[in-house]
């Protein structure tokens, strides 16, 4: 019974995302110097794509994420990924990221491949593929100057471009280390005819993290703490230092990253009977803007099924 219920849900979910794709009309999904707190901890399969499947069950993640909140044509940020492990090898995801910042607006959308390779039995190494396409443009009804700009019209006429990620997973013992290339399919349309590369950059990110189980027993707490390196091109290079402590059996967590941009993110989740979890994030604003800009808010709810 449990087997049909799954595979009833599978089929509504690809339903809902046919159905979601139209309204998603806005920008690139990770390719931003401040990014999304959720993928820290809360779902690395965000960023990510060897990271789908780790677990052997359908989890379904939605994300929305205000910037710059102090200015009205700050950028908006959602997301909703699906990963399953359809074996205890093979994982499989879904992602649709959605992006508005002033009048620039589009929608990336991708499949994704994972495979986990056992090596020992505290050792596992995973790489991941995911594969898709993005839809940049200029929104001319909010355009302030001459909506006939051949700049204009040749960005809104390079039409759906192919997109790609690659990532790398390995972990021995309680060490976690990842690595992925993102937005690749930029390195294929880097050209002076287009502003494609202006908007949407190839990301390097490498992450290292360690669990550290500070209380066994009925009520575990565990002590994650991670460091990330980022790098946009043709920006200076991002590293995060932080950690997540985890309460009542990682039912209740909190977490803190500071960015060398001279920015935090704090973060407190819970989840609900191994069902639902939530996370929200507060990023502080920037230095950069000299704190004016305000901060970023995030919004993140995860459904699990198993």
């Amino acid at each position: 019974m449990q087997h049909i219920y799954k595979s009833i849900f599978r089929r509504g979910f690809r339903t809902v995302i046919i159905c979601l794709l139209p309204l998603f009309s806005a920008q690139k999904g990770h390719a931003q110097l401040s990014s999304s707190g959720s993928v820290y901890f809360f779902n690395q399969f965000a960023l990510n794509p060897a990271m789908s499947g780790v677990e052997e069950d359908l989890k379904i993640t939605l994300s929305y994420q205000r910037q710059a909140s102090s200015i009205s044509s700050g950028t908006n940020t959602q997301y909703v990924t699906a990963d399953y492990g359809y074996s205890k090898r093979v994982g499989l995801g879904l992602a649709v990221f959605r992006q508005e910042m002033g009048i620039l607006k589009g929608t990336r959308f991708i499949a994704n491949y994972s495979y986990h390779l056992p090596l020992a039995p505290n050792q596992n190494l995973a790489f991941g593929l995911s594969l898709g396409a993005v839809d940049e443009r200029i929104n001319e009804d909010e355009l302030i100057g001459d909506p006939g700009d051949p700049v204009v019209a040749n960005f809104n006429d390079t039409g759906i471009q192919v997109d790609s990620d690659f990532g790398l997973s390995y972990t021995i013992g309680e060490l976690h280390i990842q690595a992925a290339g993102l937005h690749l399919g930029a390195l294929v349309y880097d050209n002076d005819e287009s502003m494609m590369t202006s908007i949407r950059q190839p990301t390097v990110f490498v992450a290292a993290g360690y669990n550290i189980l500070l209380r066994e027993g009925t009520n575990t707490i565990n002590l994650r703490p991670k460091a990330v390196y980022r790098k946009v091109k043709e920006y200076k290079e991002v590293v995060d230092i932080g950690a997540q402590i985890n309460f009542l059996d990682e039912k209740l967590s909190f977490f803190t990253m500071y960015h060398t941009s001279k920015c935090a993110t704090f973060g407190v989740g819970a989840e609900i009977k191994d069902l639902v979890a939530f996370s929200s994030m507060f990023t502080t604003g920037s230095a950069e803007y000299n704190g004016n800009a305000g901060g970023n808010f995030e919004f993140v709810v995860q459904l699990r099924i198993d």
